[in-house]
């Protein structure tokens, strides 16, 4: 896929002409959790400009996936080691003061200290930093309230963190609609059945489809009720929403209890 097939993603970075594509594609598809296919991206980058920091950073994301509590600290490390052996070392090539920040992001997020909840959380801080040190970047924004989802997607602050999320991420889309982080975190910041912009969540996933044609819906993704446009969060009850699901665009589905797609 292209970075047109995943929305505009449009990261600034001073890698070298030739590793710009597959990186730009590899942070629309990031933004999009398709990591497997992010991760080759990132790796195709690393080729074309092998001292080009971000994209070992983009790689080491990757292996992070907030939402679904799972973590490869032992991968993403790996990966950051290519670039250079030490912190100080990895942050030397980073070219500019944003690009040794992001990176610092993620030495934070897979440092040997700390259990995951508490790097999580000081992730999460480092890019509340960021977004505020670079208020006109919307990756930064988009990261940023993907980390405040995950910092605390178990926890007791749930609706509250979900809250604060699609409050970063609303002030972002009226200027960035085509983004796809700002697009797929809205859908996760309202994807609760008690929430209030239930239709607002629909909203976003029409839109999504409509940038894309890799959209796929996952079982722990609440869906959109066919005659009332409301969410509900029987999963077994996906049937009757798929009519209207496929006429928004979204090409299939997938179910966690039985570990594949439909």
């Amino acid at each position: 896929a292209g970075a047109a097939d995943l929305g505009a993603v449009r990261f600034e970075s001073s890698g070298a002409p030739e590793a710009q594509e597959p990186f730009q594609r590899g942070v629309a598809a990031l933004h999009s959790f398709f990591y497997d296919e992010a991760a080759d991206l990132f790796r195709q980058a690393q080729e074309a400009d092998p001292d080009f920091a971000l994209a070992y950073w983009g790689e080491a994301l990757t292996y992070d996936h907030p939402l679904w509590q799972q973590h490869d600290r032992a991968a993403a490390q790996e990966a950051l080691a290519r670039l250079a052996p030490t912190r100080e070392e990895r942050a030397a090539l980073a070219g500019t003061e944003r690009e040794r920040a992001y990176l610092d992001s993620v030495e934070i997020l897979f440092a040997d200290e700390g259990d995951s909840a508490s790097r999580h959380d000081a992730y999460r801080d480092r890019l509340r930093r960021i977004h505020e040190r670079w208020p006109e970047d919307p990756d930064a924004a988009a990261f940023y309230a993907l980390a405040i989802q995950g910092a605390d997607v178990d926890g007791d602050h749930v609706i509250p963190a979900r809250i604060e999320s699609a409050a970063v991420l609303e002030e972002l889309h009226d200027d960035h609609p085509e983004h796809p982080g700002v697009l797929h975190y809205l859908i996760h910041a309202y994807d609760d059945p008690k929430c209030w912009q239930m239709k607002r969540q629909g909203q976003m996933i029409q839109r999504w489809c409509e940038l894309s044609d890799k959209v796929w819906i996952y079982n722990y993704n609440y869906t959109m009720l066919v005659n009332k446009g409301t969410i509900t969060p029987m999963v077994h009850r996906i049937r009757r929403n798929i009519p209207l699901l496929e006429d928004w665009g979204v090409i299939g589905f997938f179910d966690q209890d039985e570990a594949d797609w439909a």
